[in-house]
């Protein structure tokens, strides 16, 4: 939709809070979407205002939008009042598949979400390169899999999102998907308002059929239709018909205008036509309830044990669209043939039985399902899983077997879990900054934070960990280990900017978590664990007790130059190990030369020299001095280094 003297956007400079708008982006029946700079951060990010065309307008960027016409009032602040529910409840929603939500905003009459600004192509703009080309399976596996476990997160928050379709999924290199614009959500078992605030020549060819009635209550299945639509575009690379004028066909007892899936793609595996088949049947009721269910269609071998049991665990979907404008095609709805849903086409046959699996079918490679499993390596530890018998194959079809499967799946996902070895750092308050005698100026002055509790690793990433991301796609550089060994010596000679671009969205991607570098408030609270002692050991450190003074002349000698194993010296009091010397840490800090400026609070500092990021810890061949819990230093972030490693934390909250 263009704009119009009825919808005029935001200008450029606009003030909307903490956020002044940079252009408008793009326009649909529903919201304008715009990029804008946070004064906060001074990061750019990506706003949308709700503004339905069909029910209200504004005449001047500086003026509030209004009702278009005052029989509508009620309609407008009704759909108003839904979107901020939604907005505030995807707050709370953090998942690698779903673009984040940072805030929601009142201003000019309306709502406006804030998200994280994502500069990647749209699945549609991969459509267009080459319109009537169909994907290979590996890659619908590389995509399906995320967003079935993003649905699930966003699901289990009460949420639908009532808009998936190719416009609305970003992809990251390489096939990361992000689904965005959430403009069209609902929350589970609300009645339906799309049929209000949509426009008809808005209605898109994935839009459920339900939803064009107002007296619907939404659910997780219209979910899966856009879903499963988005899925037969990809496998056919063929213009796909509107759900309304399916309808009619079927009540004219004509062909459904959307073909039978096998008689339009060769190639693709029995579960992938399942899951395809169900998830577009016209009938509410016919499509699968859930994403468990959803993988249920699809055949063992996509069964993975990090998606299986991030969809089992959440609590299933409560009783409970961005539209694609398509100037090439109007639909005109009926409205005396969508009273009631007819029963499905005879063009489509029931579902086929589920093949029996041969033996060895688990080992069958495709690109991110190798990585769900690949996360369980991480450590360097192998995890076997068994090929399910046919009892166990019978459960994953059969819906009312899902409760023993779900206790099967979460005996796995403790077993998933423990290979991270994650280490709960409790809330608290600390000083921040040295106490000690003689302070450098760069820890100084000290002040006392509050710090919410927060998970990080045990030790940190090591080269197993590097060497999985680089051999499924993730990473470009294979560090050198400079002889030292790999394993599970910490990885070294990685950039900054390698770290937050490339392993840490793998690592996401594959572990289905949150990870991220800490904070240098974080890591001094981390490793001080409670004590304001120099060092976890007192006042002194000695050469059993950590990995340093490697250097000629050093404390601890020359002998058995660079990096040790990780884990190889006692823990501190919150159970983390090597938090003096082996490598410096990476934080997420700009450089800032002391304290003078620092705020009182967890947050990294991203003001200052970010070229350098600050370092924490120590390594093998620093001194004592430098391996106290408060010694800051930095460097480049796009330089690699022998001497440089991390380790992650994620939120708990």
């Amino acid at each position: 939709m263009k704009i119009t003297e009825n919808r005029v956007p935001l200008s450029t400079g606009s003030p909307v809070q903490d956020y002044s708008i940079v252009k408008a982006l793009q326009y649909n029946d529903i919201s304008i979407t715009y990029r804008a700079l946070s004064s906060a951060s001074n990061r750019l990010v990506t706003l949308h205002e709700f503004f339905p065309s069909a029910l209200a307008s504004r005449r001047s960027s500086f003026s509030e939008i209004s009702v278009s016409d005052v029989s509508k009032t009620e309609a407008l602040q009704e759909s108003i009042e839904r979107f901020s529910q939604v907005i505030q409840q995807l707050t709370d929603c953090n998942h690698p598949a779903l673009n984040r939500t940072l805030a929601c905003l009142q201003h000019g009459g309306t709502v406006l979400s804030v998200h994280e600004r994502i500069d990647s192509p749209t699945l549609l703009e991969k459509l267009e390169q080459d319109p009537s080309q169909s994907f290979p399976e590996d890659d619908i596996r590389a995509l399906l899999l995320p967003l079935l476990d993003g649905l699930q997160h966003l699901h289990s928050k009460g949420i639908v999102h009532l808009g998936i379709q190719p416009e609305n999924i970003l992809v990251r290199e390489p096939l990361v998907p992000v689904l965005s614009h959430f403009c069209q959500s609902q929350l589970i078992g609300s009645s339906n308002t799309l049929a209000t605030i949509l426009a008809l020549e808005s209605v898109s060819p994935y839009l459920a059929p339900e939803l064009l009635s107002k007296k619907t209550q939404v659910t997780a299945a219209s979910d899966f239709y856009g879903l499963g639509m988005t899925l037969y575009r990809l496998m056919t690379g063929m213009e796909l018909p509107y759900a309304q004028d399916r309808l009619n066909a079927t009540l004219d007892h004509e062909a459904d205008p959307l073909p039978p899936l096998r008689e339009q793609s060769k190639g693709y595996s029995q579960g992938l036509y399942n899951l395809v088949e169900s998830c577009v049947r016209l009938r509410q009721k016919d499509r699968p309830q859930s994403v468990a269910e959803v993988l249920a269609r699809l055949d063992d071998t996509t069964q993975t044990p990090a998606v299986v049991e991030a969809a089992l665990k959440a609590p299933a979907p409560a009783k409970a669209l961005k539209a694609e404008a398509v100037s090439k095609k109007q639909t005109t709805i009926r409205s005396t043939k969508t009273a009631s849903m007819p029963e499905p086409s005879p063009t489509h046959a029931a579902t086929p039985p589920e093949p029996e699996v041969e033996a060895g079918s688990f080992s069958r490679q495709w690109r991110l399902g190798a990585a769900a499993i690949g996360a369980l390596l991480l450590m360097g530890v192998t995890y076997v899983i068994s090929k399910p018998s046919a009892s166990d194959r019978q459960l994953l079809t059969e819906h009312h077997s899902m409760e023993r499967l779900a206790q099967m799946e979460s005996q796995r996902l403790e077993a998933t879990r423990a290979m991270y070895q994650l280490v709960a750092i409790p809330t608290g308050s600390f000083t921040m900054g040295c106490t000690q005698a003689n302070c450098p100026e760069a820890e100084l002055p000290v002040r006392t934070i509050e710090v919410p509790g927060f998970e990080m690793m045990a030790h940190p990433v090591t080269f197993a960990m590097w060497d999985a991301c680089v051999e499924q796609g993730g990473c470009k550089h294979r560090p050198r280990d400079e002889g030292w060994g790999r394993g599970n010596r910490p990885v070294i000679n990685v950039s900054f900017n390698e770290i937050t671009m490339e392993f840490i969205p793998w690592l996401n991607q594959a572990a289905r978590q949150q990870f991220r570098l800490p904070s240098e408030v974080e890591w001094e609270y981390a490793a001080k664990a409670g004590s304001q002692n120099p060092y976890q050991f007192g006042q002194n450190i000695t050469c059993e007790q950590a990995r340093f003074g490697r250097r000629s002349g050093g404390e601890c000698g020359t002998q058995l130059d660079g990096t040790t194993a990780v884990m190889s010296f006692p823990p501190n009091q919150f159970g983390l190990f090597d938090m003096h010397g082996n490598v410096w840490e990476w934080t997420m800090d700009c450089w800032n030369p002391n304290y003078q400026q620092a705020a009182n609070s967890v947050a990294p500092a991203l003001s200052g020299n970010c070229v350098r990021r600050v370092q924490r810890g120590g390594t093998w061949l620093s001194s004592p001095a430098e391996l106290t819990a408060t010694y800051r230093t930095s460097h480049d972030a796009t330089i690699r280094h022998r001497n440089n490693g991390f380790r992650l934390v994620q939120s708990t909250n």
